[in-house]
């Protein structure tokens, strides 16, 4: 039973790294996707402007 221990308590310790690292994922990810989607709207702003 104690055997077991530190391979459930490695077990949870990586799950939570990989929890960390998905969540740090996801902030990258928003990080630079809010610039495009900024730059995108700008430009279609540019475009309507353009056109009227």
């Amino acid at each position: 039973r104690n055997k077991d221990y530190p391979i459930i308590y490695l077990s949870k310790l990586s799950r939570k790294h990989n929890e960390d690292k998905d969540s740090s994922n996801k902030h990258s990810i928003t990080f630079t996707f809010i610039p495009v989607m900024l730059s995108n709207t700008f430009r279609q702003s540019t475009v309507n402007m353009d056109e009227s």
